[in-house]
């Protein structure tokens, strides 16, 4: 085993304020977007984090992955 000697733990990464974009989404009055800079490692990820977010906060979005692309689609329009 070898240790080696640092001076602070790391941060973590900051958490993204993905229920401000969605009430953004939802404010455009849209049937469908893509969502074009996500900012996670892959698009799989991004859906999956986006879908978490939707259905913590409950809003009638539906979100869709299409290769590399996400896209948001709301139910209520």
């Amino acid at each position: 085993m070898k240790f080696v000697k640092v001076n602070e733990v790391p941060s973590r990464v900051q958490k993204r304020d993905v229920h401000a974009y969605l009430k953004e989404f939802m404010r455009m009055n849209i049937k469908t977007v893509r969502v074009e800079d996500h900012g996670y490692k892959s698009a799989k990820v991004a859906a999956n984090c986006i879908g978490s977010s939707v259905k913590r906060h409950v809003f009638p979005i539906d979100v869709r992955q299409s290769g590399n692309d996400v896209y948001l689609i709301r139910r209520d329009i």
